[in-house]
């Protein structure tokens, strides 16, 4: 992904980059019974599928929980049916949108394929997971669903409430659904994923630029669910783009944006959303980190850029291990709003907080993540029909690659592959040809080795996929 030195809007560039536009008074290709009010935008990834059920509602009852979903179970079996209501309150106060949101992750390197110049899908593997009839309201403060469960999968449900103030509060529940076979053991199903979501709140201010990595290790050995969409709550106050696992954002006027997304595998994956709530100008006075520039660094590139407030009080910047190591490092401040540290050459996941010169925390921890290679997109390319020897391709993505990075196939480093590594700014992108002598199989596991030797997840392709 290119420097955000200026992207274009939200409402513009991830709607041509990546997806659909939901408005209430569009006609909405990925479920035409959303619903949802002028002038909120709502962006997703072209893998992801959203359904908006939002509304104003202009006369809320006092009650003490702002949201409340009934009847939805997080375990369900294909053929199930629920109805599902989502209840909103709050102090007597209107609100200008409330309602619910469906978002399922349809990983694009195993739905999509390349053959011949054209992109093909599998319509079999984006079929929905959920399928919702949205049913008559019994008061005007809810919003019911009808949800039958079609395929096994997962998926994500955000029922948000913001209130019609412009700086009110903006309440939201979020909650994963699991659909298994009928026959399959319920007490059998592990999330069997590592993931590092984003903060639940990410304050900006206005001019200032983010990016954020994300991070999702299966421990099944199949490939990461990087996906993300943006309901702007205030049209305009954010521009940006997605590229592969990482959103870039600036904050562009005062307002508030929801961040909603899914890390994990294709099999099981977490819901996560943040509000991104952009101010005018910095009014604290006390030190805070508010993020990273990058939160996602390989070992050839250890360095951290860290986003806050105040952080010429920061002295150095301490660093708690997985394994329950302390760190304590050097910590340069650029100036009130940014500064800089390095990690040390050890792989994983370290919580960060800065310090002062007597050593006392002055900031909240966040984390970062440190990694030697990870592939976060892998997509087959098939040969030309003309060529009398039929291969297939691999175009894979992702941090730490190298320049010349190697394919592992059944556990052989393969010695004919024909390799091309593109470097990116925070991705890179690597060409592979399949061996011969695995074409016929219809299945291979597949890792990709970086010049350092560092092999990244397993990860099972099936070869019968597109045929």
């Amino acid at each position: 992904m290119r420097a955000m030195a200026r992207l274009p809007g939200l409402s513009v560039a991830l709607l041509a980059l990546l997806g659909g536009l939901l408005t209430a008074q569009a006609d909405v290709a990925v479920e035409p019974r959303a619903a949802l009010e002028r002038h909120y935008l709502l962006t997703t990834t072209t893998s992801m599928r959203a359904m908006a059920d939002l509304r104003p509602m202009y006369a809320l009852p006092a009650g003490d929980a702002p949201v409340a979903i009934e009847g939805l179970p997080p375990l369900m079996r294909v053929g199930d049916t629920h109805t599902v209501t989502f209840r909103f309150a709050g102090d007597g106060a209107s609100a200008r949108l409330a309602g619910a949101l469906l978002f399922e992750s349809f990983p694009t390197r195993d739905a999509i394929y390349y053959s011949t110049g054209k992109i093909l899908a599998d319509r079999s593997r984006l079929s929905a997971a959920l399928e919702v009839d949205i049913l008559p309201s019994r008061a005007a403060n809810e919003v019911a669903w009808r949800v039958t469960a079609r395929r096994a999968g997962t998926a994500g449900i955000l029922a948000v409430c913001a209130s019609r103030v412009p700086d009110g509060p903006v309440a939201s529940q979020l909650m994963a659904v699991k659909v298994i076979a009928s026959t399959e053991e319920g007490e059998a199903v592990q999330p069997g994923v590592i993931a590092e979501p984003p903060p639940a709140r990410l304050p900006l201010y206005v001019g200032e630029r983010v990016t954020w990595t994300g991070f999702a290790r299966s421990l099944a050995g199949r490939l990461p669910v990087f996906d993300f969409a943006v309901l702007s709550l205030d049209a305009g106050c954010l521009e940006g783009a997605f590229s592969n696992s990482a959103i870039a954002l600036q904050a562009v006027s005062p307002g508030r944006a929801l961040v909603i997304g899914a890390l994990g595998d294709d099999r099981a994956w977490s819901p996560f959303a943040t509000l991104v709530d952009v101010s005018a100008r910095a009014t604290t006075a006390e030190p805070r980190l508010r993020g990273f520039v990058n939160n996602f660094v390989t070992l050839k590139n250890r360095r951290i850029a860290i986003l806050g407030d105040r952080l010429e009080q920061a002295a150095r910047v301490s660093l708690l291990t997985e394994d329950g190591a302390f760190l304590s490092l050097p910590f340069q401040a650029w100036s009130s709003r940014l500064g800089m540290f390095e990690l040390p050459p050890q792989l994983g996941r370290y919580k960060v907080w800065l310090t002062d010169e007597q050593g006392r925390q002055i900031t909240d921890p966040q984390t970062v993540v440190c990694n030697s290679i990870q592939v976060t997109s892998l997509a087959r390319v098939h040969s030309s029909a003309k060529s009398n020897a039929p291969t297939i391709g691999l175009f894979a993505r992702g941090q730490g690659l190298g320049d010349t990075p190697t394919l592992i196939v059944n556990g052989i480093e393969t010695q004919s592959s024909v390799k091309k590594s593109l470097r990116g700014r925070l991705n890179q992108r690597a060409y592979f040809r399949l061996p011969a002598e695995v074409l016929r199989e219809s299945h291979v596991s597949v890792q990709v080795m970086n010049p350092d030797g560092y092999v990244s997840d397993t990860y099972l392709l099936d070869l019968r996929a597109g045929r």
